[in-house]
């Protein structure tokens, strides 16, 4: 309990010191833990959060950016996969590395639909949601870095149990010191394999 020395401002002022002290100490335990996870796992291409600037350059194409599930490019517009059906999901770089990122998998066609479960970290420079200190939304699968530096492909599996939409965000930080990250936003479509006429639709292109 904090006791007051005199009038009732100056008590006032030093409980204000303490609060913004205790505020300050923990954002900065938070700005700490970003080399070692995404700092936000919320929806859409802005980072934002104080700590990096909130318009990104550009789609992961234009940072020659790579994402593929079982060696297929996905496609901008969208992509079939069959539902109880373990793909692998890669991604790099061309010509250099990148110092993080967010692969985040929810569902916008569903209200409440659980996706929870559609992300697995593969690579052991990845990691899977919740990372410390840092939840998704109820319902969200995401997979984020451990380390700062990744000078290799990142490596993920997906899979989903029944028929769904499933929106896949991917934002990737090539340059913090630059706030050069990028951001693409793919559509799975998880289907019964009898319904789709054949498997070289999985992904389509």
């Amino acid at each position: 309990m904090m006791k007051c020395v005199s009038e009732l401002g100056r008590c006032s002022h030093t409980i204000a010191l303490h609060i913004n002290y205790v505020v300050l100490v923990l954002l900065c335990s938070k700005v700490s833990a970003y080399p070692d996870m995404a700092g936000s796992c919320h929806s859409g291409g802005s980072i934002g959060g104080g700590f990096h600037g909130t318009q990104n350059s550009g789609s992961l194409e234009k940072g020659n950016i790579q994402i593929y599930i079982d060696d297929q490019k996905l496609s901008a517009e969208k992509n079939i996969l069959f539902s109880n059906t373990a793909y692998t999901l890669e991604l790099n770089r061309d010509n250099g590395g990148f110092q993080g990122f967010l692969i985040r998998a929810s569902s916008s066609a569903v209200d409440d639909l659980d996706v929870s479960s559609v992300l697995t970290a593969k690579s052991q420079n990845s990691q899977d949601e919740p990372f410390v200190g840092l939840y998704c939304d109820p319902g969200v699968s995401a997979v984020t870095h451990r380390a700062s530096a990744i000078d290799d492909t990142v490596t993920a599996l997906i899979n989903f149990g029944s028929t769904a939409v499933i929106d896949l965000e991917v934002t990737v930080m090539v340059n913090v010191a630059t706030d050069e990250y990028y951001y693409s936003k793919y559509e799975l479509q998880f289907q019964e394999e009898d319904n789709v006429n054949s498997p070289t639709s999985v992904p389509t292109n």
